[in-house]
């Protein structure tokens, strides 16, 4: 009597089944490559708050550094940007703000910061009145004092601390982000690898 022959295994249920194993690999592959995306973007960010609060600090040096120039010389050449500077110290503010805006703690920093700063501003434009008044050598008297540099090295540590914080978050992404590229990279090859198996399932059926 004969033995039976086992029944050949449904090709197309096979093959169906593959393709969801592939598609479901595709999305793991999609999710992968979002996550990665999504801290470059991290990574980004806090590029751009480190570039602005830069900018921030370059601004208000030189605001300094220009009133200072005006109230040691009288020159009022000192003062020509001075309009366009302010401007650009104020702006890099909310620009920087704008940034940090999710993040309460930085935030406050930069508030704290900023308190600094328009102090700083405040005291400056009543030195640069006294000379303006004729009273120059009052305003230098004033500004050996010491109360300018006392603002300008708390604001430069309250800096020091966004800065800091912000190093720290970029090592976090950038780590972040190196996980999430390996990971994309090997759900792409598990992906290839799938599709290749199933062309050649295909082509050998």
């Amino acid at each position: 009597m004969p033995s039976a022959v086992p029944a050949r295994p449904d090709a197309s249920r096979l093959f169906v089944g593959s393709a969801i194993v592939l598609l479901v690999l595709l999305a793991l592959c999609a999710a992968t490559a979002a996550g990665y995306a999504s801290a470059v973007r991290g990574v980004d960010h806090t590029l751009r708050v480190e570039q602005e609060l830069d900018a921030w600090v370059n601004a208000l040096v030189e605001i300094q550094n220009d009133a200072r120039g005006f109230i040691a010389t009288g020159n009022p050449i000192f003062l020509r940007d001075r309009g366009e500077l302010l401007a650009t110290e104020r702006a890099k503010l909310k620009a920087l703000r704008a940034l940090v805006v999710d993040n309460p703690s930085q935030l406050s920093a930069v508030e704290h910061a900023n308190t600094d700063a328009e102090a700083l501003l405040r005291r400056m434009e009543q030195q640069l009145a006294l000379v303006e008044a004729g009273e120059r050598m009052q305003a230098i008297e004033r500004m050996s004092l010491g109360e300018g540099k006392r603002l300008t090295d708390h604001f430069r540590a309250e800096v020091a601390k966004i800065g800091a914080s912000e190093e720290r978050l970029l090592d976090q992404r950038r780590a972040i982000a190196t996980r999430r590229a390996w990971a994309t990279l090997s759900a792409a090859l598990v992906v290839a690898i799938t599709a290749y198996a199933l062309l050649l399932f295909a082509w050998r059926r």
